[in-house]
């Protein structure tokens, strides 16, 4: 698995313009959005990331249990994305771009909950290692409305927890 990690500013790009495909083919990269400006909570997040993903009902909204559902959604082994949730067909793709809209949501109550989900993404490098995993790209995504203090701290803890993942 593959993973990379990054903060961006400005405009959002329609999922459509993403997704490079021909109709009728298998998308290389699905894109899923996922909107954290309402996730000042955990339990917020835990709605918005599951939602996104389409969990199955059996998904906890409690750390971790978004450790392991966000793990084995990645796992493609046997059928392709989200396959591992059981009795259903996986999405096939060979990556998943995870964009966090309105990322500085997760800022509200102070930087806790951005790292407990910063702890999650290194949980699922480390659930997937040696397992045939698609390759995941995050982008915490910025309004062009944040303040400068805000992005900072955002691209502080993001890089400060993503620096733990690469020494695992």
């Amino acid at each position: 698995m593959l993973v990379g990690v990054e903060v961006m500013r400005g405009v959002v790009v329609r999922q459509e313009e993403l997704l490079e495909v021909k109709s009728g083919e298998e998308p290389a990269v699905l894109n899923l959005d996922i909107d954290v400006a309402g996730a000042s909570s955990p339990e917020g997040l835990f709605d918005a990331i599951s939602g996104a993903m389409d969990f199955p009902e059996y998904f906890g909204r409690n750390w971790d249990a978004l450790n392991e559902c966000f793990s084995d959604y990645f796992i493609v082994e046997d059928g392709g994305l989200g396959s591992e949730f059981g009795g259903r067909e996986g999405v096939h793709a060979q990556a998943v771009r995870l964009r966090f809209l309105h990322s500085t949501g997760l800022l509200r109550h102070g930087d806790g909950l951005l790292r407990s989900l910063m702890r999650v993404l290194r949980y699922t490098v480390k659930a997937t290692s040696g397992r045939r995993a698609a390759d995941l790209h995050v982008v915490f995504q910025l309004d062009p409305t944040d303040s400068a203090e805000s992005a900072t701290l955002l691209n502080e803890v993001v890089n400060t927890e993503w620096a733990k993942v690469k020494l695992q």
